[in-house]
């Protein structure tokens, strides 16, 4: 596990109803591939509510954005976000993405 090529040039940044994530589209660079899909945890500190996203944008979509209860919208937030591959074989490493 792990060789799946991490996340590069990750950034979060709220929009209207939820938050949207984008990365750079490094497919076929080292280990990464166009069909990988975004694996993304979103924790929420303050109410201890958890967001997750399995099977996400493919890699090569460069940003997926997450709907949002309005509760949610705008709260301080921990988003942790890899990439699988396609086939459920190998995930890379997470990134802590920050949202701006």
């Amino acid at each position: 596990m792990g060789g799946a090529e991490r996340i590069t040039g990750g950034a979060a940044h709220w929009r209207e109803g939820g938050p949207e994530l984008t990365w750079t589209d490094n497919s076929g660079e080292e280990q990464a591939k166009s069909k990988d899909y975004l694996l993304v945890l979103l924790f929420f500190p303050q109410t201890s509510y958890t967001e997750f996203t399995f099977n996400g944008a493919y890699r090569h979509n460069g940003r997926q954005f997450i709907r949002l209860s309005e509760d949610c919208n705008g709260q301080p937030v921990h988003i942790y976000a890899s990439f699988t591959r396609y086939d459920g074989s190998d995930i890379s490493p997470s990134s802590y993405l920050t949202v701006g």
